[in-house]
């Protein structure tokens, strides 16, 4: 079984018994996500994650809330968001990476903690043994140290006359000097120089660069962190200049034109600017023993020595239960490698980048001058920029407007699809179908889509399939949130209408949570379709006759072209509101709870550059939202009779006076 396959099981087991009774009594339970890095750099890991909980009935919005917290690459916000999630009061947290294992380790001792993707547990002090890891402590370890050194090996094999190499590892990260030792006694019995070069920020990597070029080495070896996977494209973007042979932990770097040579991982490498994928080297494939890479950490008797998980076996992930493909055994990758261009790995990927303009369109769903939008594009240009794409050198940006007309839509996905684009940026589950209708091969990647799977865009979270991919909107339990807000904000609210245009969002998705959660809350569900200006005010209108009643605004075309309206026409008849997106609450809403629209665009950015870097869609897995922004409006609800109990107060992220 995979590593996040893994780690939903263990995760989800403990939390099944100690929350049950919880969930009986309608309770929500807590889970609180502690990642080192960004939700982007670790949608591998969450994707699989929420997807293995709904799998056992945990539906957010339901039953749980999982709160995430992202180090950014900054570990010394750790202690900070330990204490948020504490007192959010989580049942469980669940840290993904060393780093961030050990900080919850120092901060409690009674909250249970998971752990996944660690590399060496036992080394790093975070349990006594693998069988009986005690305390609050349990999870799952990754990568072994050990490997590091074999990767040396590996490389002495496929460039014999390698004397010097420079390795790069996260001085900040306590399993990373773990690795280095490793390292360095790989090194020192296959005779080579290693040019050790620590490092902890951005800055650092750039001075590490610096010391390369004075020393000279002959080939670079960049450790599992993900420091590395944070700034991957800087990082090969000096290998290909420098001309510099590597070897690396992560497929990522593969991406961006790394070679890997951890082949049990492996499932393509980089040729000619393109992943070399299997079906290239059907001929060289070897059938080995099955092995496995992840260790799992549990309460009964596993043996401490390891034993039975050594790196000289190919891993067979379908009969793990993984996906049914074959990978190459050690001898065929060294072959495959002959015939690519190892001694210069990353020089067609810098010609690439260097002299080819790849295109991407971009279809979004609002008006060119709407201000969200320009705040949106800003950040999906910036995103590319970081990455190392820039308008006018190596990259064309196509942009279309729809202007909330879905009859445009159809339009722009044909006009967009006959420039055949390397690549799409979508927005809005409408105009994704539209183009997913046009197009069952350019790579499309989509944001503000709610759900992904319902409406047959990805096959699954982990394993979109196809040829989209992208972020998810809201999650399914998300009306179940407004309404809880809705009710603590208004107690005394009886009936909820949902407004919503059913064109424009997959309404039945929202249905269904409103449906499982309103009654619990005491209230009576009451959903009202709009189409435009006018059926907002009739609905608005009649309904507010009857006392006692609060509106929940649900994400939809429609409903933001006129949010002015729809604000205008709450504060008219004095009904409470919740909002799904901030500008409603800017424009004088009450309040919202939603994901960040910029953010996400920021995200999308990534995806986008990792396919036109070679990788495919199939293999990017849908990022859940992990990021909400709370707005209150506190003028308005001062004009509705309202007082903000303090406890939403506390959880705002902004507060309007």
């Amino acid at each position: 079984m995979r590593l996040i396959g893994l780690a939903v099981v263990l995760a989800v087991s403990l939390i099944l018994a100690p929350l049950a009774p919880q969930a009986q009594t309608g309770k929500l339970s807590r889970i609180g996500f502690l990642g080192n890095t960004t939700a982007a750099l670790e949608a591998n890991l969450v994707g699989p994650f929420r997807d293995g909980l709904r799998e056992l009935g945990y539906v957010e919005g339901q039953n749980i809330l999982i709160e995430y917290r992202w180090a950014e690459g900054k570990y010394e916000r750790f202690p900070a968001l330990i204490a948020e999630l504490i007192s959010r009061k989580v049942d469980v947290i669940v840290t993904a990476g060393t780093p961030a294992t050990l900080a919850v380790k120092m901060a409690t001792t009674s909250v249970s903690l998971v752990m996944i993707a660690v590399g060496d547990p036992v080394g790093t002090g975070i349990v006594p043994s693998l069988g009986h890891p005690g305390g609050n402590i349990t999870g799952l370890t990754s990568i072994s140290p050990e490997l590091d050194g074999k990767r040396l090996e590996l490389l002495r094999e496929v460039v014999p006359n390698i004397s010097h190499i420079a390795v790069l590892w996260n001085a900040a990260s306590p399993l990373q000097v773990v690795a280095e030792k490793q390292t360095q006694a790989a090194a020192q019995v296959l005779r080579m120089k290693v040019l050790s070069l620590g490092v902890r920020t951005k800055e650092e990597i750039d001075a590490a660069f610096a010391t390369i070029v004075k020393e000279r080495p002959g080939a670079l070896l960049v450790l599992a962190d993900r420091l590395f996977l944070q700034h991957r494209a800087r990082i090969m973007d000096f290998a290909a200049q420098k001309h510099l042979p590597g070897v690396h932990a992560y497929r990522e770097l593969v991406e961006v034109g790394g070679v890997d040579v951890l082949w049990s991982k492996l499932r393509g490498h980089a040729q000619a600017g393109r992943l070399f994928r299997r079906q290239d080297l059907e001929g060289y494939e070897a059938r080995r023993p099955a092995r496995r890479a992840t260790h799992q950490v549990r309460i009964g008797h596993q043996p401490q020595d390891r034993q039975g998980a050594g790196a000289d076996d190919s891993a067979d992930a379908a009969a793990a239960g993984g996906p049914d493909y074959r990978v190459m055994g050690r001898r065929a990758f060294l072959l495959a490698l002959t015939f690519g261009t190892l001694s210069m790995p990353l020089a067609a990927k810098a010609q690439l980048t260097a002299n080819q303009v790849r295109r991407i369109g971009v279809l979004m769903h609002n008006a060119q001058n709407d201000p969200e939008s320009k705040a949106e594009l800003a950040a999906f240009r910036q995103g590319l920029q970081q990455l190392g794409w820039s308008e006018g050198r190596n990259i064309r940006i196509d942009i279309r407007f729809a202007a909330d007309r879905p009859d445009q839509y159809e339009v722009l996905a044909k006009q967009l699809i006959a420039l055949q684009p390397d690549a799409i940026f979508a927005y809005t589950t409408p105009i994704t179908a539209a183009l997913q209708r046009e197009s069952r091969t350019i790579p499309i990647v989509f944001a503000e889509v709610s759900d992904p799977v319902g409406s047959k865009f990805v096959a699954s979270f982990s394993r979109p399939g196809g040829n989209l991919t992208g972020l998810q909107l809201y999650d399914q339990g998300i009306t179940g949130k407004w309404a809880a807000m809705l009710k603590e904000i208004a107690p005394h609210v009886k009936r909820v209408a949902l407004l919503v245009d059913p064109r424009t969002t997959p309404y039945d998705y929202f249905l269904r949570s409103a449906e499982a959660t309103i009654p619990k809350l005491a209230m009576e569900l009451a959903p009202r379709l709009v189409e435009n200006a006018a059926d907002i005010k009739r609905v608005i209108a009649a309904f507010a006759a009857t006392p006692n009643s609060g509106l929940l605004v649900l994400p939809s075309g429609t409903t933001s072209l006129h949010r002015d309206l729809v604000v205008a026409l709450a504060a008219q008849y004095r009904v409470p509101s919740v909002y799904p997106f901030r500008f409603y609450v800017t424009a004088g809403g009450l309040i919202s709870y939603s994901t960040d629209l910029v953010d996400q665009s920021r995200q999308a950015a990534s995806y986008v550059d990792r396919i036109l870097r070679g990788a495919s869609p199939t293999e990017l897995p849908v990022q859940a939202p992990t990021k909400y922004v709370t707005t209150i409006n506190l003028k308005t609800a001062k004009a509705l009779g309202l007082t903000i109990p303090p406890s939403l107060l506390l959880q705002a992220d902004e507060v309007i006076e």
